[in-house]
């Protein structure tokens, strides 16, 4: 069997690069509605355009400006066009972000010790209790700044120590056993701790190569009503790496029609294969199992023009589908 800290060497390399590109995820679309925003991380997202944190300070003045969730999320469209990337932070900015913000680090924890347990606030009491948060964010930010870390869980030895305890107490996993824990914990997700074990399940190690299932089962999370925060997403994300190629796009192919329905920005978000490039005739095999997967719906039209809203159209794999639209 492999070195569990081999393995987890090779998991937080893969997810710590993955993450300092895209620490946010792909930005909700301008329709979603307020009870599926994940507004923490629409909070630190305002807390950080609020300390100049954007490498282009005139657009973060401007996404700081409004007063409710949808019109912050419509300046965040306007200026990012789907996704916030990580250069788009300045350097210290972004340090902070992969310490503080990450899954397994303690923002979620700061955030949700903020507001009662019991009953679950309202997105609008969470919107509504921005100003505690920040106090909050100020003071890690300024004890990080002084040179301790952002957050307990982001000292790397603690780091991979704990993730070596947590392979101790789980062992490989089935095939059947992680698909059927899957649900079990995506449900679960209440506060920082169940929020710690929805993440630390991708990072089990399973007996067998991920199969046809596993990969559908990882894309559906990327369909739950509400959505998870895109914090936790990101292990979702970095788990889809460990699937081969050939699979995670047949389960693109499969879910591509219900990802633009429920969540058009992981539609594009997740067109392609994270963390690689695909090659063209890759490109050209994903086009081609989407038309057969949706014989009755012109999908490809819908992603061209979702990529070409969100000024994606010019890079790949995004130039192929419109070229393909056209081309109908």
């Amino acid at each position: 069997m492999p070195n569990p800290t081999t393995i987890i060497d090779a998991f937080l390399t893969k997810g710590a690069q993955l993450f300092r590109e895209r620490p946010f995820g792909p930005l909700p679309s301008l329709d979603e509605p307020l009870d599926k925003l994940a507004i923490p991380t629409l909070v630190y997202l305002r807390w950080l355009a609020s300390t100049d944190a954007f490498v282009d300070q005139s657009v973060g003045s401007a996404i700081a400006q409004p007063h409710s969730p949808m019109e912050f999320v419509a300046n965040l469209q306007t200026a990012f066009h789907g996704e916030i990337p990580g250069n788009a932070l300045s350097a210290d900015a972004l340090s902070f972000t992969v310490e503080y913000f990450s899954p397994r680090a303690t923002y979620l924890s700061d955030f949700f010790s903020l507001f009662p347990e019991s009953p679950p606030p309202l997105q609008e009491e969470l919107w509504s209790g921005q100003e505690k948060v920040r106090e909050v964010l100020d003071k890690r930010f300024l004890s990080w700044k002084s040179g301790e870390p952002a957050s307990p869980k982001a000292d790397d030895f603690e780091h991979k120590k704990h993730f070596v305890e947590a392979m101790k107490e789980v062992p490989p996993m089935t095939l059947e056993a992680w698909l059927s824990k899957l649900p079990e914990l995506s449900n679960a997700i209440v506060d920082f701790e169940s929020s710690v074990a929805y993440s630390n399940h991708f990072y089990t190690p399973l007996l067998e190569p991920p199969t046809k299932e596993i990969a559908l089962a990882t894309i559906r999370e990327f369909l739950r009503s509400p959505p998870h925060d895109a914090s936790l997403l990101c292990s979702v994300e970095n788990f889809l790496t460990e699937i081969p190629v050939s699979l995670y796009l047949d389960a693109y192919a499969t879910n591509v029609a219900q990802l633009l329905d429920i969540a058009p920005q992981h539609a594009l978000s997740l067109l392609g294969y994270p963390c690689s490039k695909l090659d063209r005739d890759q490109i050209q095999n994903l086009i081609s199992a989407i038309r057969l997967r949706n014989p009755h719906r012109d999908v490809i039209r819908e992603l061209a023009e979702l990529a070409d809203e969100w000024n994606d159209d010019n890079d790949e794999p995004f130039a192929s589908m419109v070229a393909a639209a056209k081309q109908e």
